[in-house]
């Protein structure tokens, strides 16, 4: 289960996800336009609870983040607000 909070956001937001067992991680942010702005973990992680928190360099209205958990995928949409 991943959680993005705040989403929508104003400066930053939150990404938790809870690791059932020790596994591979990969998070990554791209911009609408599905350019690779952040790179943000690419490595195994133990299990249990994790959390990182991202704060875009470059103004958009919405991001895509995507998270890759051994052999799953989740996309989830962030919005940023001004």
């Amino acid at each position: 289960n991943v959680i993005v909070y705040p989403n929508p956001f104003t400066s930053s937001t939150k990404i938790e996800y809870k690791l059932e067992k020790d596994n591979y991680v990969s998070i990554k942010i791209y911009n609408s336009q599905g350019r690779l702005l952040s790179n943000l973990i690419n490595k195994n992680q133990l299990k249990g609870k994790h959390k990182i928190y991202w704060t875009p360099n470059e103004i958009n209205d919405f991001y895509f983040c995507h998270i890759h958990i051994g052999n799953s995928e989740v996309v989830r949409k962030i919005i940023k607000l001004y």
